[in-house]
């Protein structure tokens, strides 16, 4: 055989073996961004990567850098309210990623040691949104991934560079930047006694209780000694519940009454968004009317709540003080109480300074130091005094 044969069969005989490396060879998908939080369309994209290169191929990348820091360092929470590590919990917690697929690096540049995968039987593909795969443009080091058609070599040989393929993503409904969704969750966490919602239409109403929303294995105490005069299940209809709602009396005959509205027992496994339907419970004893109870009684978890990206089933749980209105037998409506008026002295000022720090907390996450009304409230936590509740409208009064 003559050198240039040699040759020849030479190069066709290793171009052969890097097509059959390349073809052992498995795409690793990095999905990049800030994720201040994740939210809906972000979710959305994370679900089609999966579907199209199966969930054990796709990584979610992102950084809480030096800039970020130094913001939080400043108390500046504004912009990148989270860090890195509450990042991996909420998009673990909040949409089932798994958390050893959430990694600490570059979003474009991603690391794949990181993740414990050899570039000899991987390679990298970047899963991009339509403007920043324009931006990225392709080359020798990015190229366009395409189906059916086998990866170059990890290393582009002009440059000597990792090489990396671009996916782009398609447009998922519901994306917005994190100004936006950050907007859009506001008063998830503490909603105040008072709060107006619907202002200036003719479903204005005020918040007449005291609503947390907070991690769905977040325990719910008995807050008075007394007796319940009622249980009920509620089931979703037109919004989430599928719990409970219980009224607690100081007495039978007396006219105060405490409402606990959304609780699931605590027997339920809130790791599952199942509904569980299970009886409240304390000290495995079922409640029921006429069940006598204690202050500090554990007897649930919060109740159930849909955050505003859809779906994803969040703790809740409202406390509301008040009385029925009555004509004669009937009730025709009730009146509630700022609950901080009715406090315990034993507890009145730490509960004073809890609620004060909720919403100075929240504030400082927001970047918005007006969005409770501290200065004009009756009492910390609460707009008014009182709130009537009849024929489906609700008047306040301070």
């Amino acid at each position: 055989m003559e050198k240039s044969q040699e040759f020849v069969s030479i190069n066709i005989s290793m171009r052969i073996l890097e097509l059959f490396e390349s073809v052992a060879k498995t795409p690793v998908v990095f999905y990049g961004g800030r994720f201040q939080p994740m939210h809906k369309g972000h979710f959305g994209v994370y679900k089609h990567l999966v579907n199209k290169f199966g969930v054990d191929n796709v990584f979610i990348a992102t950084m809480f850098g030096r800039k970020q820091q130094q913001a939080h360092a400043a108390g500046d929470y504004s912009t990148d309210p989270f860090t890195f590590q509450e990042k991996a919990d909420i998009i673990a917690t909040m949409y089932g990623v798994p958390k050893d697929h959430v990694v600490e690096t570059m979003p474009y540049r991603p690391d794949i040691s990181k993740i414990g995968r050899d570039p000899a039987t991987n390679y990298l593909v970047l899963a991009l949104g339509a403007k920043d795969a324009a931006r990225l443009g392709s080359g020798n080091v990015i190229q366009d991934y395409q189906e059916n058609i086998l990866p170059e070599p990890n290393m582009d040989p002009e440059t000597g560079q990792e090489r990396a393929y671009k996916y782009t993503v398609p447009s998922m409904e519901g994306g917005m930047n994190a100004s936006q969704f950050r907007s859009d969750i506001k008063a998830i966490f503490f909603n105040e006694y008072g709060r107006l919602y619907a202002v200036g239409t003719p479903d204005e109403s005020a918040n007449p209780t005291f609503e947390y929303k907070v991690p769905r294995d977040t325990f719910v105490y008995i807050p008075i000694d007394g007796v319940v005069s009622h249980i009920n299940w509620q089931p979703t209809s037109g919004y989430k519940q599928d719990d409970w709602e219980i009224f607690i009396k100081p007495s039978m005959q007396s006219d105060w009454m405490i409402i606990i509205d959304h609780v699931v027992s605590i027997n339920c496994d809130r790791s599952s968004t199942k509904v569980c339907d299970l009886p409240l419970t304390i000290n495995g004893v079922e409640i029921t009317t006429g069940t006598e109870v204690k202050a500090g009684d554990l007897f649930g978890y919060v109740g159930n709540s849909e955050d505003n990206s859809g779906g994803n089933v969040f703790g809740r749980t409202e406390i509301s003080v008040g009385k029925y209105i009555k004509d004669g037998n009937q009730v025709v409506g009730t009146i509630s109480y700022c609950p901080m008026r009715y406090l315990d002295p034993s507890v009145k000022q730490n509960l004073e300074l809890s609620i004060n720090n909720i919403m100075a907390s929240y504030e400082t996450w927001l970047g918005d130091s007006s969005f409770y009304d501290e200065a004009n409230m009756v009492a910390p936590g609460c707009v008014y005094s009182q709130i009537t509740e009849s024929n489906g409208k609700t008047t306040p009064a301070k």
